[in-house]
């Protein structure tokens, strides 16, 4: 399944590990939006998480996007900073 990168970022938004209670809070979201373009990208996200074999991808894709998210953090100008990760599973800042 691939996802676009505004779909990526809703799902880090109000995704959660169970696909169902995903979904619902999806559809909410998505009858809260204002923009046509929003609540259509919201909706049809809901409906490929609701498809049936999502279940075995969905834990697995929230997880990889999370991980990949604390990653990266963001410096106080709001620029990126790479993180890596110690043995202790500490994130700490990288050299440059």
């Amino acid at each position: 399944m691939k996802l676009s990168v505004d779909e990526v970022k809703v799902l880090y938004a109000f995704g959660c590990t169970d696909r169902k209670l995903t979904v619902e809070r999806l559809c909410i979201v998505a009858a809260l939006a204002t923009g046509q373009e929003a609540k259509s990208l919201i909706y049809h996200l809901a409906m490929k998480l609701s498809e049936e074999g999502a279940e075995r991808w969905h834990s697995y894709l929230l997880n990889r996007i999370r991980m990949e998210m604390k990653k990266r953090a963001l410096d106080r100008n709001g620029h990126f900073v790479h993180l890596r990760c110690d043995c202790a599973g500490q994130f700490l800042e990288a050299k440059n």
